[in-house]
C-alpha cells in the first residue's frame, strides 16, 4: 500500500512540475502546446523533467494531433512476439512509423491496432 501512496505522489509531483514548465512557457491551449512543441529544443526541455521520457513527449504529441506513436509495454512486446530486435525507444518508434506508412494508415491507428490486439491476446491467454 505505501508503494502505491509514493507512487501516486510522483505522479501528482510531476504533474504539478510539467503544469509549471507550462505556465511558465505561456501554454494555455492544444494550439499552444503544438507550437511549443514543435520546438526541439522544448521537447528536450521536457525530456529533461524526472519522470518525462519518450513515451510522454509522444503521448503528448498525440494528444495535440501530431504524429506520434506513445510506444508502451503492449507495443514493445508485440515486436518481441515478431522477433523484431531493436535497441532503443527511437529505433520501436521508427519501426512503428515505417509499418504505419507501408500499410498507408495513421501512426495513432497503427498503435491502436497493436494495442487492441496485444490486450485482447493477453486476455485470451488466461482463459
Amino acid at each position: 500500500m505505501r508503494k502505491t501512496i509514493d507512487t501516486i505522489k510522483k505522479k501528482l509531483t510531476l504533474i504539478e512540475k510539467v503544469s509549471n514548465l507550462f505556465y511558465d512557457y505561456n501554454i494555455e491551449t492544444e494550439t499552444d502546446l503544438a507550437v511549443w512543441l514543435n520546438d526541439k529544443r522544448n521537447e528536450q526541455l521536457l525530456l529533461m523533467q524526472n519522470g518525462i521520457g519518450f513515451k510522454t513527449v509522444d503521448y503528448l504529441k498525440m494528444l495535440i494531433g501530431s504524429p506520434a506513436i506513445a510506444i508502451d509495454r503492449h507495443l514493445l512486446k508485440f515486436l518481441g512476439l515478431a522477433d523484431i530486435i531493436f535497441n532503443t525507444y527511437q529505433e520501436a518508434s521508427e519501426i512503428y512509423y515505417e509499418t504505419a506508412k507501408l500499410l498507408s494508415i495513421g501512426e495513432y491507428e497503427l498503435d491502436r491496432k497493436v494495442w487492441l490486439y496485444m490486450t485482447t491476446v493477453k486476455r485470451t491467454k488466461r482463459v
